[in-house]
């Protein structure tokens, strides 16, 4: 199995699978078979300023498939603080949900819309939650943000979220550049586990040390006289 290594200080690396698996499973199920966050995701594909083998083969399950998405290891719930007088919504994000690298994130959300670099970066770290958004009618500015911070037009995405969290939600990436004035990729934090998967949604696998049971050695051979 090919994958990328992100290595965390003082925990094991995670190993992001290059190929997802169980296309169409329950949205519980894939979430339940990786171990991949959407910051972990955003990290593969961006490494090298978006130049490499990783977000190469996203382009290529495309042509291959169409649009396509993938179910992340990561939660949101409600926040306790309601939301502000800029239109921003308290969450709680639990990343890698329930695995060894397992954080908790109390949040701002931006509202629904097209993410935006800043000098703070893209995405809260270890989120799929970015710092700024922009309306998905503000493209030409969205686009000028990118080129500020030379990133390549062709990236642009969006952000979509739930406007109440009453229970949990999965959090999603769904490839498409081909869907317009929402960019090529959206991170949608609003994917209920209940729902059923279809034949374009999956998830990244967990990968699998192989692991010895016990050892076997041949009998000693006896010379026939």
């Amino acid at each position: 199995m090919e994958y990328v290594e992100r290595t965390i200080p003082g925990k094991n690396p995670i190993r992001i699978a290059f190929e997802p698996a169980n296309w169409g499973d329950s949205y519980q199920n894939l979430h339940g078979q990786t171990d991949v966050s959407c910051y972990d995701l955003f990290l593969a594909t961006s490494h090298n300023n978006f130049n490499n083998e990783f977000q190469q083969a996203e382009e290529q399950r495309y042509k291959a498939r169409g649009p396509w998405a993938l179910i992340t290891r990561d939660i949101v719930r409600n926040g306790d603080r309601g939301t502000d007088n800029h239109g921003r919504s308290h969450i709680t994000y639990v990343s890698h949900a329930g695995t060894e690298w397992e954080r908790i994130h109390k949040l701002w959300v931006p509202k629904p819309g097209l993410w935006v670099p800043t000098n703070d970066g893209i995405f809260y770290e270890d989120t799929g939650i970015p710092f700024e958004t922009l309306p998905f009618e503000k493209r030409k500015e969205a686009l000028k943000r990118l080129e500020q911070y030379s990133i390549p037009a062709e990236q642009l995405s969006g952000f979509w979220k739930s406007d109440n969290y009453d229970n949990d939600r999965f959090v999603g990436r769904f490839f498409d550049p081909g869907v317009g004035g929402y960019g090529r990729f959206i991170v949608d934090a609003s994917r209920l586990p209940s729902n059923s998967g279809d034949v374009g949604v999956a998830s990244l696998p967990r990968y699998e040390e192989p692991k010895k049971v016990f050892e076997v050695s041949s009998p000693q051979l006896v010379e026939a006289k």
